[in-house]
């Protein structure tokens, strides 16, 4: 063997503790959880049917999400020195450091962050990736990005998206600039569920974000003039069948495995936004 390679388990599980320990050259690996390991299960399992449950109901409560969490931390870290880069060099994969950092506790939420620096794959080379969380009582923060400093050789820019995820509606925008510090584009997306409507709520409404976007570098773009008068309804309620025209919608139904959906998506100019109910 070129790199001999030594590994370091320390592993333990008491009834209010669950914690296990990795360590490989530079890469280190921690999880710990402030329960047993049945506990554990049971608050994870616990978590999914609270989730699951808001989801259907179509509203997310991050109270009470919060207090359904498991306290747990995990952490990762790497250097160059290590298995993991070792094998990703195989691939023509290098990087100089990369690390991971999440957490879950009812009293602080779901928080975390990952980052990878100098990422190489081939001739291609990204200076940051990044993706932080965060969740308080009424919404959970994403944010995550690339950026390319002035000294890459290859090019310089920053792409951001940022998202909010909220009790009733969730967004993403998208922002890219280049090395110049100009933003070539800033547009995203803003969803929530319907809970009105002829399609009885089934649906979700979208809408695009902000109202006056930018789009190759473009600022006069507005979202009333790319948005057409426009009903087309999506319908799947029996296999390879065909809707009747209507006054109301053009429409066609198309099957989605065994279960009948009924999609309609809707393009509002008056209100800028896409519905899909």
């Amino acid at each position: 063997m070129k790199r001999p390679l030594t590994f370091n388990l320390v592993a333990e599980a008491r009834r209010d503790l669950v914690s296990a320990h990795l360590i490989s050259g530079d890469m280190k690996l921690d999880l710990s959880a402030r329960s047993g390991v049945n506990p554990l299960i049971h608050q994870s399992t616990h978590f999914v049917d609270v989730l699951m449950k808001q989801i259907d109901e179509k509203a997310l409560n991050h109270a009470e999400l919060r207090k359904a969490l498991p306290t747990a931390i995990f952490s990762f870290s790497a250097g160059q020195e290590n298995p993991l880069a070792y094998f990703l060099a195989t691939k023509k994969i290098a990087y100089h450091d990369a690390s991971v950092k999440f957490g879950t506790a009812p009293n602080w939420g779901i928080n975390g962050k990952a980052a990878i620096h100098a990422l190489k794959v081939d001739t291609l080379q990204l200076d940051t990736i990044f993706f932080t969380v965060k969740q308080d009582t009424t919404l959970m923060k994403l944010r995550a990005g690339v950026i390319n400093g002035p000294k890459n050789p290859q090019f310089s820019f920053s792409t951001t998206l940022t998202g909010e995820i909220r009790d009733r509606d969730a967004e993403l925008l998208v922002d890219f600039k280049n090395g110049k510090g100009e933003t070539g584009v800033l547009l995203g997306v803003n969803a929530r569920p319907l809970f009105e409507g002829k399609g009885k709520g089934d649906g979700l409404a979208f809408t695009l974000i902000p109202e006056e976007p930018i789009i190759a570098f473009r600022s006069s773009i507005s979202m009333k003039s790319i948005i057409g008068f426009m009903y087309i309804r999506i319908c799947a309620y029996t296999p390879m069948s065909i809707c009747g025209m209507t006054k109301e919608w053009d429409s066609v139904y198309i099957p989605y495995g065994e279960t009948p959906f009924l999609y309609r998506i809707l393009m509002w100019k008056s209100e800028e936004s896409v519905w899909l109910i």
